[in-house]
């Protein structure tokens, strides 16, 4: 029997584009890579000002939002306070504290006595009912989180 050798010549062209081939393989890899980790880098970035902005945005709006219900709040003790002098027909307190309304509980209170409060059971309840009362801040605190991406 006669044994065939294998021809090592035979291997060689193969050999000759195969490494070339694998070097581009590798560099497209390398390439990818980099630029995967740059793209990686730069969206971070915008993500990182994204963010910040809204967490601005949020705090802003947080901080209307916590002023509106102290002014709220005030103007509500100012408003309870009209009330106890009126029912007590103390024309001139009830004066002193209907002349010191901030305009959004100015503008509420008017529309609220034309409903005749005092004499009409279908009148709002008290001048801070949705539709009458709306706080300075609310509309900036609304946008602020409208803007909010």
């Amino acid at each position: 029997m006669s044994e065939v050798k294998a021809n090592p010549d035979a291997a060689e062209p193969k050999r000759r584009w195969f490494e070339p081939l694998a070097a581009i393989v590798m560099a497209l890899a390398t390439l990818s890579t980099a630029w995967c980790s740059y793209q990686s880098a730069r969206w971070t970035a915008v993500s990182g000002r994204y963010g910040k902005a809204a967490d601005n945005l949020q705090r802003r709006a947080m901080a209307l939002h916590l002023e509106a219900n102290q002014m709220m709040t005030v103007q509500a003790q100012m408003f309870m306070q009209w009330v106890n002098a009126h029912l007590a027909t103390n024309d001139t307190l009830a004066e002193f504290y209907a002349a010191r309304f901030g305009p959004e509980l100015e503008k509420a209170f008017a529309v609220w006595l034309a409903q005749k409060p005092f004499e009409s059971r279908g009148a709002a309840p008290h001048p801070f009912v949705p539709g009458l009362y709306e706080s300075r801040f609310n509309a900036e605190e609304k946008e602020a989180l409208a803007e909010l991406p």
